[in-house]
């Protein structure tokens, strides 16, 4: 099972893509879109609520604003795929 938005990709649908694939990948078969879905988004908020300070990567403030915004539209991404769109 894969999921398969289209081809024309931003780097967030990418990032959704590459998370719920690799949620389907780790269980093998043993959970379906949803529950995948569901694991995606929880790494994301995991991710989200990391207290980065500005320094090595993140130089600026609007570094870190860019880096925030990157996974708030991960996590629209992902809550916005219909649970049917996969590649077998």
């Amino acid at each position: 099972m894969r999921m398969d938005l289209n081809l024309d990709k931003t780097p967030a649908q990418e990032k959704a893509e590459e998370l719920i694939n690799n949620m389907l990948f780790c269980y093998q078969g043993h959970i379906d879109m949803y529950t995948a879905k569901q694991c995606a988004l929880i790494a994301v908020d995991e991710i989200y609520k990391l207290k980065l300070k500005t320094g090595f990567y993140l130089v600026t403030d609007e570094d870190k604003e860019m880096y925030y915004s990157f996974w708030e539209d991960v996590r629209d991404v992902i809550e916005q795929t219909n649970d049917n769109n996969i590649h077998l």
